[in-house]
């Protein structure tokens, strides 16, 4: 019933959701008005403390936090200076604001709506009686900022994004003068650690989306102290690590990223110090390394976005100024041809290989973002159907999801009505909607899962919020599978992944946090799999829309994935209650990018001497570190693996109303 799908479409789907960060839903702590008064009037008869706000207008009152020695701070808007820290010792003269980060009526801490259920903002955590938490100062975009309760002692941390970019620092947890938190720059969450100051932060966790198999190896970016960031493999022994190429020779580095396998071949993008970041071609040897073509001249970097394989032929998007040049290449210079413009910067998303053409979403700047098709040629580059005719786009926050599942196209667009579930039948055919009007929403998340020649994906009603939903392709076999979550919040259920065909994915039904559930498809065969977490605490690490950061990959007849709090543990599963068990934990390190290579298990994570690559096969006595991905001090070889104190880097879920709890399955 199910097929499988690379991992590198859960990274894609997280990518896309950042696109629309403007308009980030993030599953933080509760936003409550009332707590300013249970947690500092102490007295049998209750009395507001300030009127901070002294309009009719509430002040919005959130995530009270006890310094220690007294003071509390908290967000509030008086009206005037938008939502900003304060700080009160309990009396209204107490009360004040200890600084106006983002000048003027505009907010500096980050609003979260989780599905219009509560308002409130991204929590922070004390720390050696310093709050940390998540500000824009409107230069900077959202950090990580400091606050001892005063105004000189508040401060932005580090710009982990630089520039006006955030990086969205949340799910922040102390370990006692430490603050362990997630960001999420770029296409992948990230787990970094904190002292308070810039120099004492830094990531836990590297960039995930450096990993993949080709070739019968591993490959992935690392710095030996010596070369710099480079291009490295591995054949899951020690003495098999080496680097493929010094691209950037020297101590520099390339910066390898975005790796595509194609075919016979591994795409990614690198700087060699004298080109600029641009496209680069490996057979996994030195020799076979070489610079594919420089498309901006000279030292200048390509913006190169959307490195897809289409039947062994690679097309990629290069950006320049408010042009978007579709391309295709063999790996050759001569065979990198330009295919089609749009007169529209970052026009070209979604990209997937579907038949003998590659189809996508672009924007011509006529008919706003719409699925186009390309054969490789100019002529053959054509709009599918201008599903919101005019200038209105069918997919107005430049994503679709594209998703092939058997002959099937899956894909969401907007034609007017609402979100909705479309299918190309074969291709070459005209799409159609499957699925009611206001079933997907655009501006959040839909998770599409090919399972044969059908998709899971989380749908939407009025009635059940977000729940897990099935279709195999026409609208009367379209729907949802089971309501878990009985509230109109909905159970934001993860993607799919398949394991001797049973679906397991994670869900929050309210009474037992984000967990793991498996499903076959039915209302009666979904059920919970396993309380990772055990009570109303989540089993996974939640990105800033709420959603469970769940990527597992296959080896054997077992999932294999990372949960338990911080994500630093690895599980795996068959599918069944009695074959779910932990099989190792790297607390507090998140473990990331979980990889299978030839009957090997490839991941990142960090046993508290620093982020390396490992090899496993699942079983603790079995698990290998391999090499680290940057310079570390002498220590011992290969310590044993460790248990750190326990944190909860999932968030809280909301209050319900009681429900009886679902039976393991």
């Amino acid at each position: 019933m199910f097929a499988s799908k690379n991992t590198s479409h859960f990274k894609t789907a997280r990518l896309r959701r950042h696109h629309c960060s403007e308009r980030i839903v993030a599953g933080a702590a509760k936003a409550v008005a009332e707590s300013l008064e249970r947690r500092m009037l102490l007295s049998a008869s209750a009395a507001m403390v300030a009127d901070i706000n002294t309009t009719t207008a509430s002040s919005n009152v959130s995530s009270l936090a006890d310094l220690g020695n007294g003071k509390s701070v908290f967000f509030a808007n008086d009206g005037y200076h938008g939502e900003e820290p304060y700080v009160t010792d309990g009396t209204a003269a107490g009360t004040m604001l200890i600084k106006d980060i983002n000048p003027g009526p505009k907010d500096s801490v980050l609003l979260h709506n989780a599905i219009a259920a509560y308002s409130g903002y991204l929590p922070g955590v004390v720390a050696n009686g310093r709050f940390f938490f998540a500000a824009n100062d409107g230069v900077d975009g959202y950090e990580l900022w400091v606050t001892d309760g005063t105004a000189a002692g508040t401060a932005m941390v580090k710009d982990i994004n630089p520039g006006s970019a955030s990086s969205y620092p949340n799910q922040m947890v102390a370990v006692g003068s430490t603050v362990f938190f997630v960001t999420h720059e770029g296409s992948n969450a990230q787990l970094w650690e904190s002292d308070g100051t810039a120099d004492g932060t830094s990531m836990v966790t590297p960039n995930g989306g450096l990993g993949v198999a080709f070739d019968g190896r591993f490959f992935y970016s690392a710095d030996d102290g010596v070369h710099g960031d480079e291009l490295w493999s591995t054949d899951g022994t020690a003495a098999g690590a080496a680097m493929v190429a010094d691209i950037n020779p020297g101590q520099a580095s390339s910066g390898p990223g975005s790796l595509t396998v194609c075919g016979s071949q591994l795409f990614f993008l690198a700087n060699d110090g004298t080109d600029g970041s641009e496209l680069w071609v490996t057979d996994g040897t030195a020799a076979g390394t070489h610079l594919v073509s420089d498309l901006a001249a000279g030292s200048a970097s390509s913006t190169l976005r959307q490195l897809t394989d289409v039947n062994g032929t690679l097309f990629f998007e290069d950006v320049v100024g408010s042009t978007s040049n579709l391309y295709k290449s063999d790996g050759t210079s001569a065979g990198t041809v330009l295919v089609h413009s749009f007169n529209n910067g970052y026009a070209i998303s979604d990209m997937v290989g579907y038949g003998n053409d590659a189809y996508f979403v672009a924007n011509d700047g006529v008919s706003g973002y719409e699925l186009w098709q390309s054969d490789g040629t100019g002529t053959g580059t054509t709009q599918v159907a201008d599903l919101a005719p005019g200038a209105v786009s069918a997919f107005p926050y430049g994503y679709a999801e594209l998703t092939v599942a058997g002959s099937n196209l899956f894909f969401a667009a907007d034609a007017g009505a609402g979100g909705q579930l479309y299918v190309i039948p074969s291709a070459g055919a005209a799409p159609t909607a499957i699925s009611p009007a206001g079933s997907v929403q655009l501006l959040t998340y839909f998770d599409f899962q090919a399972t044969g020649s059908g998709v899971y994906f989380t749908g939407y009603s009025s009635a059940a919020g977000i729940e897990l939903w099935h279709s195999d392709g026409t609208a009367a076999g379209t729907g949802m599978v089971t309501d878990i979550n009985t509230t109109t919040i909905g159970s934001n259920s993860s993607q799919v992944a398949e394991i001797n065909g049973r679906g397991v994915f994670a869900a929050n039904d309210t009474i037992h946090g984000m967990e793991l559930w498996v499903t076959d498809g039915s209302a009666g065969g979904t059920t919970l799999l396993k309380d990772i977490v055990l009570g109303p605490d989540n089993g996974f690490v939640l990105d800033p829309y709420n959603r469970p950061m769940f990527t597992p990959a296959h080896l054997g007849n077992y999932l294999y994935f990372a949960a338990g709090t911080g994500n630093g543990q690895l599980w795996r599963t068959d599918g069944t209650t009695s074959g779910t068990t932990l099989c190792l934990s790297f607390l507090p390190s998140g473990i990331s990018q979980l990889t299978s290579v030839n009957g090997s298990l490839y991941f990142f994570a960090d046993d508290g001497t620093g982020s390396a690559v490992y090899v496993s096969n699942g079983t603790a006595s079995g698990t290998t570190r391999l090499q680290y991905l940057s310079p570390r001090p002498a220590i011992p070889t290969n310590p044993p693996l460790r248990n750190f104190p326990r944190l909860d880097m999932g968030l809280s879920s909301q209050p319900q109303t009681a429900r009886t709890a679902p039976s393991l399955g």
